[in-house]
């Protein structure tokens, strides 16, 4: 947590929204990779160079940087390898990745679970949809699926405060709000000191210092069961005594039955056309997504980078816990997430999932360019070394 921060600096609710705005996590600086980039390792001779690596991502933050080899899934096995960008050698937009051959960090803690570093290559951007990756084997061009740059986050958009359950949604939260929230339902109240205990479990901990929260409880009419879980940086939210809440999920199981005609026709009607629909049997997903700027993207208006990945992924939908990989929904601000079982023609039970994709970013690269720094610091130590004898 201490490098994270050294790097740092239901839907027919109420809607409500008291939100201040939060200063980026991030300073970007004009570079030929700035930003967030992802490219498909489509030849194999480069995806064994990257360890088998399906996709190369590059996250470039002002002098800090962060590169990848990744392959699509969760856990420990869909990074295959990490490293940094080099300073530009001779100007001419070619950056040199990582430094020596494929080596494995064994860190004292194990914290990062003996890490593989890249083998040094070359990346040299060929117009916004192409990269070359040269390196002693091979001189390949790559094609680059997204393009996202670093911003701020607006918790003030619309867009965030439109999306609210019973006052319940994205943005900031007090201390003492999580804990009436952990509270709901709850036969004997956890305490302040409980709740943070609870907030600091290893089991509770996410992506970075994100920390799950969550409670169960009845509606005051009786009309509906409510869960909710939800994910939050849990230093910030102790050292300042708030923090933002960047993904949402509530389970809602209600007593009346509503034909699933009427309930995704309740839902259109209020929120406008889904930016995109998945039928499951009799069940449905829909999807209303936003781009960095706040607007809705929709089917008909067409699409922008990582749409179809959304869908084929998943990423609108899961807990961000299973998807701890480097891939995720970036270049998205807010997204709501309606999912209706396919059981009957009746909905009993649903999920809606509001998460802020980029949110989510900066937390996830803050986290890995801590631990960049931190290796780069124990390199840096080692070199230092002297001998006594």
């Amino acid at each position: 947590m201490a490098s994270n921060q050294r790097v740092q600096m239901l839907l027919f609710g109420t809607i409500s929204l008291c939100l201040m705005s939060n200063t980026t996590v991030f300073a970007q600086a004009p570079h030929p990779f700035g930003g967030i980039t992802l490219i498909k390792v489509n030849n194999p001779v480069v995806r064994d160079a990257l360890n088998s690596a399906e996709f190369l991502l590059t996250v470039v933050a002002g002098n800090q940087s962060y590169v990848v080899g990744t392959r699509h899934g969760s856990g420990i096995g869909a990074t295959r390898c990490v490293t940094w960008m080099g300073e530009e050698p001779d100007g001419s937009g070619q950056m040199v990745v990582g430094s020596g051959e494929q080596w494995r960090y064994r860190d004292s803690t194990r914290r990062y679970k003996d890490t593989e570093i890249c083998s040094e290559f070359t990346l040299r951007r060929l117009g916004t949809n192409q990269v070359v990756f040269t390196n002693k084997q091979v001189r390949a061009v790559l094609p680059v699926l997204e393009n996202h740059p670093i911003v701020p986050i607006d918790w003030n958009s619309p867009s965030i405060s439109h999306f609210r359950f019973k006052g319940d949604g994205l943005g900031i939260v007090t201390l003492d709000e999580v804990v009436e929230i952990t509270n709901r339902g709850v036969p004997r109240p956890y305490s302040r000191a409980q709740v943070i205990e609870r907030l600091q479990r290893p089991g509770a901990i996410h992506i970075g210092t994100l920390s799950g929260f969550g409670s169960s409880w009845l509606l005051d009419d009786g009309s509906a069961q409510i869960s909710f879980a939800g994910l939050l940086d849990v230093d910030r939210l102790i050292s300042e005594g708030q923090a933002e809440i960047l993904y949402a999920r509530f389970l809602v199981t209600q007593k009346a039955l509503i034909p699933k005609t009427l309930f995704m026709e309740a839902l259109l009607e209020r929120y406008g056309a889904a930016t995109a629909t998945i039928r499951s049997g009799r069940g449905f997903t829909l999807i209303w997504a936003h781009d960095l700027q706040g607007r809705l993207v929709s089917e008909t208006a067409g699409s922008i980078p990582g749409l179809q990945a959304l869908v084929e992924f998943g990423y609108s939908t899961i807990y961000p816990q299973a998807y701890s990989s480097d891939l995720g929904p970036w270049g998205f601000g807010t997204i709501l997430s309606v999912v209706v079982p396919g059981f009957s023609d009746e909905v009993e039970s649903y999920e809606v999932h509001i998460r802020h994709g980029h949110a989510l970013a900066h937390q996830r690269f803050s986290g890995r360019l801590g631990m960049i720094s931190d290796i780069q610091e124990t390199l840096k130590n080692q070199s230092k070394f002297i001998p006594e004898f």
